[in-house]
C-alpha cells in the first residue's frame, strides 16, 4: 500500500532514555529505523476535517423482494388433511412465521449493520476530503522526532570524511611535490569552505515505511469512535479481519445471505426443541410436513415484515463504519506523514552539519597527512629516457633497452627503495636500490637494462614500466628496423593491357644513415621479381621507390587475384615487408574494364575457354552489384532500359553490346547463352522486388 521504496539505511539506532534526557547511541547496520508513529500530546485532539457523509441507498442486491421463495422448498397445499394433521400445519405456520420475525430482527439487522459497515469503510478510505490534516501533522512530528537530529549528524560526519580526507591529502600533496617551495601548515582560515559538488543528497528513506494492514491490526472494531450498542452487539462473533475490508470485494465478504435461508431458520428452530415437545412425538412424516409447512411460512413472513427496520441497520452500520474507515485512513495518513517527515527531518539535519563536519574532518585529516609527509619518505618518478642499445635511436627486436630514472623524494624522511623496470615485450623486470634523502631529488639517474624479445614483430607499440614504492610510470617504446615502407602503394593498372607499376615511400627512421634496396615479389604467377636500389637514404630521410610489371592476365587485374610482396633491405638484412593487393574492379560499376575485355576477348578469333568462363562467372558478380543498385534505386531502371534501350544497368549495357547478334563476333561463345544465366540468377537474388525480377528477366531475354 506504501509507495515508498526499499532503500539500505547506514545504521540503526538504539536509543536509552531518548525522552528523559539521555543521550542516544548510534550503531551503525544496514536497517532503518523502526518508528513507533507517536502522536504529538499537544495535539491528540485532531480538527474535524469532514462531515459524514449520508448513506447511500441498499444496493439492489441486498433488497428482498415481497413473497421470495426458496429454491428446493416444497410449498404448502391450499387444502390441508383433515384430522391431526391440521394442529401440525398450525404448529409449523406459527413457529415459521415467529422465526421469520427473529430473523429480519436479529440476523438481518446484524448482516445489513455489517454489509453498512463494510460500505461505510470503503467511502471512507476513498475520500480525498480525509487525511490531509493528519499527514502535515505526521510530517511535522517526524520532522522533529529527535531521532532523526542524531541520525542526520552522523551521516553528516560520516559522508565528510572521505571527501575531507581525499581534499586534505591532495593538499598536502599539492605542497610536498612543490620541491620549490618548503611545506608551511595552511591556516585554518586558508583552507576555505567545502567543495559545493561534495556536498551530498540525504534523500534517504531512513525511517521503516508504514505497513497498511498493521494500521487495521493497531485499530480493531472495537476502537470505532462513537460506535453505537447495536454496532457493538453486530461486530461480536464477527469472524472477519479488519484489513480484509480494504479489498475490492468488500460487501461480499462483510455481507451473509444465509440468515433469510429457511433451512437454516428450521435447523436453529429444531435444535432448540427439548424433550416432551410437540417436535419429539412426531412420527418421521409428521416432521417431514412440518418441515415443508415451516419453510413456506418462513418465507411468506419474511416477504411481508416492514422492512424499514433493515434499512435502518445499514444507516447506522454505514455510519459506524465511516467513523472507523476515516479513523483508519487518518493514522495511515498521519504514519505516512511521519516517515517522510522523518526522512526530510534527516536530511535538513544533515545538510546543515555536513559543512562544519567536512571542515573538522578536513582538519584533522590535513594534520596526519601534513605529519606524514613531514616525517616519512614519499619517492615518486622524475623524468623516464630510453636508450637503443646501438644508439641509433631505433629500437629493434632482441637489442638491449637502457632505461634512465630520474628519482625524487617529496617527503622529509628518509628512505631505501627498489627501482623496477617491466614490459610484456621486455623479458624478466630488472631493479636496483636507492636511498633517499629528505625531500631532494637523486645525485645520478638510475640506469638499468632490459632486452628486446627476438620475435616481437616490427612496428609493435609497447611500453616499459618503471616501479617505485607507489609511483608508477610508464615510457611508450616503439619496436621497428631502421627502414620502413610508409603508407599505401599507389598502384596504376592498365588491365586491359596487363601492365601495373607500383610506387611505394621507404623511410629511414634511425639516426644514421642507411643504404636501401627494394625487392618485389610476385605472389600469383611465374614471373620474376622487380627491384629498385634506392641508394644511401640519409638518416631520417626517405625515397621512392617504383616497379613496373608486364604481361599480367587481365582477368587476375580485374578480378583483383594479383598480389606482390614488397620488401626493403640493408645489405642482407631485411627491415621491413609488405604485402600489396590490388583491388577488383569486376563490382565497380563505375570502371567499364571487365565489359571491355569481353568485348575484346569476343573479337578474338581463337580463345581460351577457361578465359571465357572466368570473364562470365566475375560478369555475374557484376549482375548482383547492379541488382543491389537497382533495389536501391527510385523506379524501375530495368523497366527503363528495356523500354528505351538504354545503358542504365549493367544488363542494359550486355544488351547494347550484343544487339548485333551472333554474326557480329568473332568468338560469339562469350555471350552464348549469358542472357538465360541473368535471368536464372534473376531467382536467387535477395529481397522481394517483384517487379524488379519480372523486367530484369525481360531484358535478359534480349542479350545476345
Amino acid at each position: 500500500m506504501s509507495a515508498r521504496l526499499p532503500f539500505r539505511l547506514v545504521l540503526l539506532l538504539t536509543f536509552v532514555g531518548l525522552f528523559g534526557g539521555a543521550g542516544a547511541a548510534a550503531h551503525e547496520s544496514k536497517d532503518r529505523v523502526a518508528t513507533e508513529w507517536k502522536r504529538d500530546p499537544k495535539t491528540a485532539v485532531r480538527r474535524a476535517e469532514a462531515v459524514p457523509p449520508a448513506a447511500p441507498d441498499l444496493p439492489p442486491e441486498l433488497a428482498i423482494p415481497p413473497g421470495a421463495a426458496a429454491p428446493g422448498v416444497e410449498p404448502s397445499r391450499a387444502g390441508r388433511p383433515p384430522g391431526p394433521g391440521r394442529d401440525i400445519d398450525g404448529l409449523a405456520m406459527r413457529a415459521g412465521e415467529d422465526m421469520a420475525h427473529e430473523a429480519a430482527r436479529v440476523w438481518g439487522w446484524r448482516e445489513y449493520w455489517r454489509a453498512g459497515f463494510a460500505r461505510g469503510v470503503t467511502e471512507a478510505l476513498d475520500d480525498p476530503r480525509l487525511g490531509a490534516w493528519d499527514r502535515e501533522e505526521g510530517m511535522r512530528f517526524g520532522r522533529s522526532d529527535p531521532r532523526a537530529r542524531v541520525l542526520g549528524d552522523h551521516l553528516a560526519n560520516e559522508a565528510a570524511e572521505g571527501p575531507a580526507n581525499n581534499q586534505a591529502e591532495m593538499r598536502v600533496r599539492e605542497q610536498f611535490t612543490d620541491l620549490a617551495r618548503e611545506p608551511v601548515r595552511d591556516s585554518a582560515s586558508a583552507r576555505g569552505p567545502s567543495p559545493q559538488g561534495m556536498v551530498p543528497r540525504f534523500g534517504g528513506p531512513w525511517a521503516v515505511e508504514p505497513v497498511f494492514d498493521e494500521v487495521f491490526a493497531a485499530y480493531p472494531f472495537a476502537r470505532t469512535p462513537g460506535l453505537s450498542r447495536d454496532g457493538v452487539r453486530a461486530i461480536e462473533e464477527w469472524r472477519i479481519a479488519p484489513e480484509l475490508l480494504t479489498r475490492r470485494d468488500r460487501a461480499a465478504r462483510a455481507y451473509d445471505a444465509r440468515w433469510k435461508d429457511p433451512e437454516l431458520a428450521f435447523s436453529i428452530w429444531r435444535e432448540r426443541q427439548r424433550h416432551g415437545s410437540p417436535w419429539s412425538r412426531f412420527t418421521r412424516d409428521e416432521r417431514e410436513r412440518f418441515r415443508v409447512v415451516f419453510c413456506d411460512r418462513f418465507l411468506t413472513a419474511l416477504g411481508s415484515i416492514d422492512w424499514r427496520l433493515t434499512r435502518d441497520a445499514w444507516r447506522i452500520g454505514f455510519a459506524d463504519g465511516w467513523r472507523y474507515g476515516a479513523a483508519i485512513h487518518a493514522e495511515w495518513a498521519y504514519r505516512q506523514g511521519y516517515a517522510e517527515g522523518f526522512d526530510l527531518g534527516v536530511g535538513e539535519t544533515a545538510a546543515i552539519v555536513f559543512p562544519y563536519a567536512y571542515d573538522r574532518a578536513y582538519a584533522a585529516a590535513y594534520g596526519r597527512w601534513f605529519d606524514d609527509w613531514s616525517r616519512s619518505a614519499h619517492p615518486g618518478i622524475g623524468e623516464v629516457r630510453l636508450e637503443d642499445e646501438t644508439g641509433d635511436g631505433v629500437f629493434e627486436p632482441g637489442e638491449r633497452v637502457y632505461v634512465e630514472v630520474d628519482v625524487v623524494n617529496y617527503g622529509g624522511g628518509t628512505g631505501t627503495f627498489e627501482v623496477i623496470a617491466s614490459g610484456s615485450d621486455l623479458g624478466a623486470p630488472t631493479m636496483t636500490s636507492v636511498t633517499l634523502a629528505g625531500r631532494g631529488r637523486a645525485r645520478e639517474a638510475e640506469r638499468l637494462s632490459l632486452r628486446l624479445g627476438d620475435r616481437v614483430p616490427p612496428r609493435t607499440r609497447t611500453a616499459v614500466t618503471v616501479a617505485l614504492a607507489d609511483a608508477r610510470a610508464d615510457a611508450p617504446l616503439y619496436v621497428s628496423r631502421p627502414l620502413e615502407i610508409e603508407g599505401s602503394p599507389a598502384i596504376d593498372a592498365d588491365r586491359i593491357g596487363g601492365r601495373v607499376t607500383l610506387t611505394f615511400a621507404v623511410a629511414n627512421t634511425s639516426r644514421r644513415d642507411a643504404p636501401a634496396v627494394v625487392s618485389v615479389e610476385p605472389l600469383a604467377g611465374a614471373r620474376d621479381p622487380r627491384g629498385d636500389d634506392l641508394g644511401i637514404i640519409p638518416a631520417g630521410g626517405r625515397r621512392q621507390a617504383s616497379v613496373t610489371f608486364d604481361g599480367i592476365h587481365p582477368l587476375d587485374l580485374i578480378g583483383g587475384v594479383s598480389r606482390w610482396r614488397a620488401t626493403v633491405a640493408r645489405g642482407d638484412r631485411v627491415d621491413d615487408v609488405r604485402e600489396i593487393r590490388i583491388a577488383p574492379v569486376a563490382t565497380d560499376l563505375s570502371n567499364p574494364d571487365l565489359m571491355d575485355f569481353m568485348l575484346a576477348l569476343a573479337a578474338l578469333p581463337q580463345v581460351s575457354r577457361s578465359d571465357v568462363q572466368d570473364a562470365r562467372a566475375l560478369m555475374m558478380e557484376r549482375l548482383r552489384a547492379d541488382w543491389a543498385r537497382a533495389a536501391d534505386a527510385s523506379g524501375n531502371p530495368y523497366k527503363r532500359d528495356f523500354e528505351s534501350e538504354g545503358a542504365e544497368t549493367v544488363l542494359g549495357e550486355l544488351v547494347r553490346a550484343t544487339q548485333g547478334g551472333r554474326s557480329s563476333f568473332a568468338s560469339p561463345q562469350v555471350f552464348d547463352g549469358l542472357g538465360d544465366d541473368a535471368a536464372a540468377l534473376s531467382d536467387d537474388l535477395p529481397g522481394a522486388h517483384p517487379l524488379l525480377r519480372k523486367w530484369m528477366k525481360k531484358l535478359a531475354k534480349r542479350v545476345g
